[in-house]
């Protein structure tokens, strides 16, 4: 039933943008839906590659001289977790395989004194895979005329195919119960907004909401920055500068910063002195946040380089019990400057309707020219 859900929202949300993108022009409130084409040039982070322009969580980062063989044979288990299905599949038979082609050479070598009656390899092959799979005996003798080297190879023999189906067991659940795949029922506001407020502050904003009817257990959201800095000793270098961003809301001091995922969440920070997002002359002085606008924000975060806002949604599966994380990110394309979010929750038939396809839509403020 989640998983229809998912599909329709999914399929409601691609028709939505291309209904928006014909008829937007002709909206009395203009409505931004601006995209990314795929296969953009735009070196990012977090690439957006599922169907719903979600992302899987997976970092864009080039890792040099990290010495890779060296760590998949000291942790060769989760080296195996993170192998596709298409390779791991078949890696599994194959051991099966080799186990069973193993142990039929050394059956065959004591066909003889055993009276085992394995005329042939043939018959070594099958009784070798008989006593793996423990689906019984086809030998004249089942106590193979008491012959003291059976002992050993039988048990020997048992004690692998038990070892083999625990290791090969595990690695195929835990790739059908991958946690970035539960992750994907997060989802977040496909652009985040930058605006004034009324008090004179400036403001970040995106949501976010669970798909799924299960939501995951004490969701914590965190947010950082990343931009590409002026390097003070090597001129016409960059530092890439990694910075946590403080939250308005949630509030940590709240619930102990735990957010209810079944209804759209607001996640804001406030631009102001300390946040990684304001200019440097707001950096560090007290009573400059009433001076500063998303005008403001807007030419200092163009000048830089390279900026991308990273959102990451960390909580507990209810049924598995497995930690999962949700990550998406925002770079400048994706920022809607003096914008507000539509309302896309409703009241229908004595129950809350949530419409994904309108948790990414945004609106003109009023005082913006369009």
């Amino acid at each position: 039933k989640d998983w229809v859900c998912c599909m329709a929202a999914t399929m409601s949300y691609e028709f939505r943008r291309g209904f928006d993108s014909a008829d937007s022009e002709s909206d009395e409130d203009w409505t931004d839906r601006t995209f990314i084409e795929p296969g953009s040039q735009l070196q990012r982070l977090l690439e957006r590659d599922t169907p719903n322009r979600q992302k899987r969580g997976l970092y864009r980062i080039d890792r040099r001289n990290a010495f890779e063989w060296n760590l998949c044979c000291r942790d060769l288990f989760h080296s195996l977790v993170y192998w596709p299905m298409r390779r791991l599949l078949p890696m599994c038979a194959l051991l099966y395989f080799i186990s069973w082609l193993f142990f039929a050479l050394l059956w065959y070598s004591l066909a003889g004194p055993c009276d085992a009656d394995l005329i042939n390899f043939r018959r070594a092959f099958l009784l070798s895979l008989e006593t793996m799979m423990t689906i019984g005996y086809g030998v004249p003798d089942p106590y193979f005329n008491d012959c003291d080297e059976v002992i050993f190879l039988l048990s020997t023999q048992s004690l692998w195919s038990l070892l083999l189906d625990a290791m090969l067991l595990n690695l195929v659940y835990q790739r059908f119960s991958r946690a970035f795949e539960r992750a994907l029922a997060m989802v977040f506001s496909d652009v985040c907004i930058v605006t004034s407020t009324a008090a004179g502050g400036v403001q970040l904003v995106f949501r976010i909401c669970e798909m799924r009817k299960q939501p995951l257990l004490e969701p914590l959201v965190r947010v950082y920055c990343v931009r590409h800095v002026e390097d003070e000793f090597e001129p016409g270098a960059f530092q890439v500068d990694v910075q946590p961003v403080a939250l308005e809301e949630p509030d940590n001091s709240i619930a102990d910063g735990k957010i209810f995922l079944s209804l759209p969440v607001r996640v804001v920070h406030a631009i102001g002195p300390g946040s990684p997002l304001a200019p440097p002359a707001q950096e560090g002085k007290a009573g400059v946040a009433q001076d500063l606008s998303a005008e403001d924000v807007q030419v200092y975060l163009q000048s830089l380089p390279f900026v991308e806002i990273i959102a990451i949604v960390s909580g507990t599966d209810g049924v598995t019990g497995n930690s999962i994380e949700a990550r998406h990110s925002y770079t400048m394309e994706e920022i809607r400057w003096n914008c507000r979010f539509v309302r896309c929750v409703s009241w229908d038939n004595g129950m809350h309707c949530v419409d994904f396809s309108e948790l990414h839509r945004t609106a003109r403020l009023p005082d913006t020219k369009k």
